[in-house]
C-alpha cells in the first residue's frame, strides 16, 4: 500500500518528538515525577474539571493505568474528586490548588527545557519553525475533530 508523504513526515516527526519530550523530562526536575503523573497533571490542568472517560480518550494510558495515577495523585493531595450529585455514577476530576501549582511549575519546566534546547536557533529558523508548527497544528485539531 502507498503511503501519503505527509504520513510519513508525521511518523518522523511522533519519533523526533518523543524523543525530545522524553530527553526533557529526564533532564529537568520533572525525572521525580514519572511520565504518567506528568501526563495526568498536565491533562487536569489543561482541560479543568474532567472525567476519568474523557481522560483515557485524550491519553495514551488505559484506564487502569489512569485510574491508579489519579487515585495515587489524591494520595498525594494533588487531585481531587466530585461525584455528579444528578447521577452519582459520573465522577469529576481536578486538581487542587497544590495540584494546579504542581502541573503549572512541571509545565513551566518543560517549556523552559525546549527554550533551552532551541537557544541556538537562528531568528529565521525560530520563525520558519513556529510557523511550520502553528501549521501542523491547525491540520491535526482538523483530524481531531473528525476522530
Amino acid at each position: 500500500m502507498a503511503h501519503k508523504e505527509y504520513a510519513y513526515l508525521l511518523l518522523q516527526n511522533v519519533a523526533i518528538l518523543d524523543r525530545l519530550s522524553n530527553h526533557i523530562k529526564k533532564s529537568s526536575a520533572l525525572a521525580k515525577k514519572s511520565k504518567q503523573l506528568f501526563e495526568v497533571l498536565v491533562r487536569l490542568k489543561l482541560a479543568g474539571r474532567t472525567s476519568l472517560k474523557d481522560m483515557v480518550a485524550q491519553s495514551y494510558m488505559s484506564a487502569a493505568n489512569i485510574s491508579t495515577t489519579v487515585k495515587h495523585l489524591e494520595s498525594e493531595g494533588l487531585v481531587m474528586r466530585e461525584t455528579c450529585k444528578c447521577d452519582r455514577r459520573n465522577v469529576w476530576y481536578s486538581l487542587t490548588p497544590d495540584g494546579a501549582r504542581a502541573a503549572s511549575d512541571a509545565i513551566d519546566k518543560f517549556l523552559g527545557r525546549i527554550t533551552d534546547m532551541a537557544a541556538g536557533l537562528s531568528a529565521s529558523d525560530e520563525k520558519r519553525l513556529t510557523a511550520g508548527l502553528m501549521t501542523v497544528n491547525e491540520v491535526l485539531e482538523k483530524i481531531k475533530d473528525k476522530q
